[in-house]
C-alpha cells in the first residue's frame, strides 16, 4: 500500500493529534516532509516533529543516531559464532556480511567491537 500523506493528515485532524513525531531515517523524513506540505497547505494547527534515527548513523550534523549502538551490539554475537565456525575447521573462513547503504560505518564499528575479525571489507570505499 502506498503511502498517503492526505489520509495521515485527516486521521490526525478527525483524532485531534496536533503534534506528530517520527523518528526515522531517509524515507521516513520524505514521508514527513510529504505529511508537513499537506499540513501546511491546509494550514491545519499540527507540529510535526522528525527525529532521525539510521543504523547506517550516517545522518549529517548528528553524532550517533538511534539504533546504531544496538546494530553494532547486535552483529557482535554473529561475528563471534562466525570465528567460532571458523576456528573449528583446518583453514577455516568466517564471513559476516552487514547491511550499510553507502558508508560501512556499521560493518568498521561492529568489526572493532569484536576483536575476532581479522579483515573488514567495506566495497562501498572505492580508491
Amino acid at each position: 500500500m502506498p503511502f498517503c500523506p492526505e489520509k495521515v493528515a485527516d486521521n490526525l485532524e478527525k483524532q485531534g493529534i496536533s503534534q506528530l513525531y517520527l523518528i526515522g531515517g531517509c524515507h521516513s523524513t520524505h514521508h514527513l516532509n510529504e505529511c508537513h506540505n499537506v499540513i501546511k497547505r491546509r494550514k491545519l494547527k499540527i507540529q510535526i516533529i522528525g527525529i532521525p534515527s539510521s543504523i547506517d548513523n550516517d545522518i549529517p550534523f548528528v553524532d550517533r543516531s538511534f539504533g546504531f549502538e544496538t546494530a553494532v551490539a547486535e552483529a557482535v554475537p554473529f561475528i563471534t559464532a562466525a570465528n567460532v565456525e571458523a576456528e573449528a575447521a583446518e583453514y577455516g573462513v568466517g564471513i559476516v556480511r552487514l547491511m550499510g547503504r553507502e558508508t560501512g560505518i556499521l560493518a568498521v564499528a561492529a568489526s572493532l567491537a569484536s576483536r575476532d575479525v581479522n579483515v573488514c571489507i567495506v566495497p562501498e570505499i572505492s580508491f
